[in-house]
């Protein structure tokens, strides 16, 4: 029984503006729909009228994003260098989730 499916994405945090896209990195042949799944604006957080803030994202953390829920596994160099020069704790990089289901789900999507 499938409970959660993983879905392989990139979260851009705009520093300038505090607004944040999501999207899912083009696999050539893949025969699965990919593309954005979150177009770039200022994202509130659940149950506020708060908004993400570069200090609310850390490696290893769940954001509940219009409830859809991402973990944060690793991050670019810039990221690691932006976080170092303001004094902010980074967390080390994980491993990314295997999506165990995955398998299953691409051969209902043949039949």
């Amino acid at each position: 029984n499938e409970n959660y499916w993983v879905w392989k994405c990139v979260l851009y945090y705009h520093l300038e503006d505090d607004t944040i896209y999501i999207g899912e990195p083009k696999i050539e042949n893949s025969g699965i729909p990919q593309g954005v799944f979150l177009k770039r604006h200022k994202v509130p957080k659940a149950g506020s009228t708060a908004t993400y803030h570069w200090t609310d994202l850390n490696i290893g953390t769940e954001i509940d994003i219009y409830s859809w829920v991402y973990w944060l596994y690793d991050c670019d160099n810039f990221t690691w260098e932006f976080f170092e020069f303001n004094q902010v704790d980074l967390n080390p990089s994980e491993a990314p989730i295997e999506d165990n289901f995955l398998y299953s789900r691409m051969m209902l999507d043949m039949k």
